[in-house]
C-alpha cells in the first residue's frame, strides 16, 4: 500500500491553523508520517496528512465535519479529489481526449457552476455511454470498452479540475461535497471488514465508537504529572512520621500511588462499560481509549479483564491506602497486609497475561503499543510486588521466630 493510499486531504482550514496544530490534532489517530500545509492567496489553506498505519488513516476519516481552528473541516482520502497545484491555464485539454472522444474540462467546470449543476453533466455522460453501447452492437465489444474507458477518464479529469476551480473561485459546491462523501460512505458500508476503530483484531466491530479527543502526549503527560504529585505529597507527609526509614517512606509512596491508580482509573473502567462512546473528552475515558491500543480487551469488554479490574478497584485499592496508614503508624499487621496485597497483585497480573497468551496474544494495534502499554506499563506491578512480598515474608518470619525465642 503506497503513501497516497494512507493520505487524507484536509479542506476548509482556518488561516490560523499551523503545522504543529495539524500534527497534534491527527496524532491521536496513529503515527503521522508526513504533514503538508499548503497555502494560496486565492483559496483557503488545505493540508495533506500521511499516516503509517491503515487504521490511523481510517480513524482520521471519521473526523470529517469536526470543528478545528474554528472551521468545520472536510477530510477526504487523497485519491478522491486530487488538488492540483497548477492553475487552470496550465491544463492540457488533450489529456481528456481518447479514442475520438473530446470532452472539454473547462466546459465541464462551467456547466458544474451553472444552475443546472451536476445533473446536466451526469445526463450527458449517461447519454454518451448509451451511444457507445449502441455503437458496440456494430463494431464489437472492443470498441465499447475503449469508449467507456474514454468517458470514465474524462469524468475523472473533470472532477479533479472542478475541485481546483471551486477552491480558487471561492465557490461552494454542495454537489461535489455530497458526491465525495457518498463515494466514501458507499465504500466503507459495502465492506463488512471496514474499520471504525483503531484496535486489534480489526474485524471485531465496536458499535458507537467515538475517536479520542486528547493526544497521546497530553494523556501521558497528565498521568505522569499526577503520579509525581501523589508521590511528592506522600513523601512530604511520610517525613513527619517518627523514625521511618527511607525504604518505608518509599513504600508509603508506592502504596499511595497504586491505591489511587486502582480506585480512580481501574474503578472508572470497571463501572463505565461504554467509555469508548464518550463524546465529552472525559480524561478517564481518553486514558482507556488510548490504553486499549495496547490491549483491545479493555475496549471490547473482555469478561476476565473486567472481573480482575473490578476486584482490584473494589478490594485492593482500599487495602493499599490502608497500608500507607499501617506503615506510618507502625501497626502490627503492616507486613501481613503488604504481603496479602502484593500476592493479590501478582495473581491478578498473572491472570491478565496468561489469558492473553492462551487467546493468541493479538490484542495490540502495533508492536509499539504492545511494548509500551501492554508490557512496560504493567511491569512495575510484577517487579515491585515481588520485592515487597519477599521483604514482608522475611519480616514476618523474623517476628515469629523472635516471639518463639521470647517464650522459651
Amino acid at each position: 500500500m503506497g503513501t497516497e493510499d494512507l493520505t487524507v486531504q484536509v479542506l476548509n482550514l482556518s488561516p490560523r491553523v499551523t503545522l504543529r496544530d495539524l500534527i497534534t490534532f491527527f496524532s491521536y489517530c496513529g503515527t503521522v508520517q508526513n504533514v503538508q500545509l499548503l497555502r494560496d492567496k486565492e483559496q483557503s489553506p488545505y493540508a495533506l496528512v500521511t499516516f503509517w498505519q491503515p487504521y490511523a488513516f481510517q480513524t482520521a476519516l471519521l473526523l470529517d465535519d469536526a470543528v478545528f481552528g474554528g472551521n468545520p473541516i472536510c477530510i477526504l482520502p487523497a485519491c478522491v479529489i486530487k488538488i492540483p497545484i497548477e492553475s487552470d491555464e496550465d491544463i492540457d485539454e488533450s489529456q481528456s481526449k481518447s479514442q475520438g472522444h473530446n470532452i472539454s474540462v473547462n466546459k465541464t467546470m462551467e456547466r458544474m457552476a451553472t444552475s443546472k449543476g451536476l445533473e446536466v453533466m451526469l445526463k450527458e455522460i449517461r447519454d454518451e455511454l448509451e451511444d457507445s453501447l449502441k455503437l458496440s452492437a456494430e463494431k464489437g465489444r472492443k470498441v465499447v470498452m475503449e469508449q467507456a474507458r474514454s468517458v470514465i477518464y474524462a469524468v475523472e479529469q473533470a472532477a479533479g479540475r472542478m475541485g481546483s476551480a471551486i477552491m480558487n473561485k471561492n465557490f461552494v459546491s454542495n454537489s461535489v461535497v455530497l458526491l465525495s462523501k457518498s463515494q466514501r460512505k458507499a465504500k466503507m458500508e459495502g465492506s463488512d471488514s471496514a474499520l471504525n476503530h483503531p484496535y486489534s483484531p480489526q474485524n471485531v466491530k465496536l458499535p458507537g465508537y467515538v475517536p479520542g479527543f486528547l493526544s497521546q502526549a497530553t494523556i501521558l503527560g497528565v498521568y505522569g504529572l499526577a503520579s509525581l504529585f501523589v508521590v511528592f505529597v506522600t513523601w512530604l507527609i511520610s517525613g513527619r512520621a517518627p523514625k521511618k526509614s527511607k525504604l518505608d517512606r518509599w513504600l508509603m509512596c508506592w502504596w499511595a500511588f497504586t491505591g489511587l491508580t486502582h480506585i480512580i482509573l481501574e474503578g472508572y473502567f470497571a463501572f463505565s462499560p461504554e467509555f469508548y462512546k464518550d463524546k465529552t473528552a472525559c480524561y478517564l475515558a481518553e486514558v482507556w481509549k488510548e490504553y486499549s491500543k495496547g490491549d483491545s480487551r479493555y475496549a471490547f469488554r473482555d469478561a476476565r479483564v473486567v472481573a480482575v479490574e473490578g476486584l482490584t478497584a473494589v478490594i485492593e485499592s482500599p487495602a493499599c491506602l490502608l497500608a500507607v496508614y499501617a506503615i506510618a503508624k507502625g501497626k502490627s499487621y503492616s507486613y501481613v497486609l503488604q504481603l496479602a496485597i502484593s500476592l493479590g497483585q501478582l495473581y491478578g497480573t498473572a491472570v491478565y497475561f496468561i489469558t492473553a497468551l492462551l487467546e493468541g496474544d493479538h490484542f495490540a494495534a502495533s508492536p509499539f503499543y504492545y511494548n509500551a502499554y501492554y508490557i512496560a506499563a504493567n511491569a512495575s506491578w510484577i517487579v515491585i510486588p515481588t520485592l515487597i512480598s519477599i521483604r514482608s515474608w522475611k519480616r514476618i518470619c523474623a517476628a515469629v521466630q523472635a516471639q518463639g525465642q521470647k517464650k522459651n
